[in-house]
């Protein structure tokens, strides 16, 4: 019989107590073998030899049992809710974020569950936790989408309302505005460069001035530019969906990764007994569930993964 670690270890190779109870009994018998001798030795291999022959009827391994079984249930359960939650989702938003909302109402869901099981298994303690920074941390994103998509078509609708002649009178207006700040800007370019000639100031007090006086003339004409309701809703338009597109994917990856980074501190419950098995299921995402035969979370934690980093 291969031998039983009675600690675990997470991706950076902390130690933690087993919460498998039948694994941690089989473990501290292995240990007290190794040192007994003799009857005593004997004595102790019998206790093994029964305990894991009745693995089975071991009260640990039948509430772990039982967990899993309503786990089976409850993530089937759940799959149907947020079906027919998606006729709920506010369709106005971006994709992305539809999909953040459904995530969201998953998020709640298990926190209800697995909260009644993070005693029993890290895998259970690790997925309420996780699911209590979605919740925590998904509604401001939904937020400042909703706020930018909300603007966005604020801005959307009055630059169709935007009259062809009022566009016409401002540009009017700016030509003569620019032509005006053209003139005093010349005029000013030839002021210094009088006073360099003349030996009132230094050739680089006459550059460093110039340039000031371009980016004042830059900036002057900017500012007008946004008296143009034209001017002005478009690049409101650019912004939320700049806003939309980049700034809320940059959120949401946040999020994945303060969810992502809980995995690195939180043990897998294996029956491996030494702490590289933590490194190597950090590299490959749901590997150390194959470890322990949980195929159908393996294929979770997989899929998880390449939903964060395609994001």
């Amino acid at each position: 019989m291969k031998k039983f670690n009675k600690h675990l270890y997470d991706n950076i190779n902390r130690e933690y107590d087993r919460k498998n109870l039948y694994l941690y009994e089989v473990s501290v018998l292995q240990e007290k073998i190794e040192a007994a001798t003799g009857k005593e030795k004997e004595n102790l291999e019998k206790k093994l030899n029964e305990l894991v022959k009745n693995k089975k009827d071991h009260p640990y391994n039948k509430q772990l049992d039982e967990y899993k079984k309503k786990e089976k249930d409850f993530l089937e359960e759940v799959n149907k809710k947020v079906s027919d939650y998606k006729s709920k989702v506010d369709t106005t938003l971006p994709s992305k974020v539809q999909k953040l909302e459904l995530r969201l109402f998953k998020a709640k869901e298990f926190v209800n569950f697995y909260k009644k099981y993070t005693k029993l298994t890290y895998d259970a303690e690790l997925i309420y936790e996780q699911s209590k920074i979605e919740i925590a941390q998904i509604p401001p994103v939904i937020e400042f989408a909703r706020e930018a998509t909300k603007e966005l078509k604020e801005a959307q609708n009055k630059l169709t309302k935007i009259s062809s002649n009022d566009n016409e009178k401002f540009e009017a207006e700016f030509k003569k505005f620019k032509e005006n700040e053209n003139k005093k800007l010349h005029d000013r370019i030839s002021e210094v460069k009088s006073k360099c000639k003349e030996g009132l100031i230094s050739g680089q007090a006459k550059e460093n001035t110039i340039k000031e006086l371009k980016r004042k003339y830059k900036e002057a004409l900017l500012v007008k530019s946004f008296e143009s309701e034209k001017t002005y809703n478009e690049e409101i338009i650019k912004n939320k969906k700049y806003e939309l597109s980049k700034t809320v994917k940059q959120k949401i990856n946040t999020v994945n990764i303060n969810v992502a980074d809980l995995r690195r501190v939180y043990p897998v419950e294996t029956e491996k007994t030494l702490p590289w098995v933590s490194w190597i299921t950090f590299l490959i995402p749901g590997l150390a569930q194959v470890v322990n035969k949980q195929y159908v979370k393996a294929i979770i934690m997989f899929f998880a993964t390449i939903y964060i980093y395609m994001l």
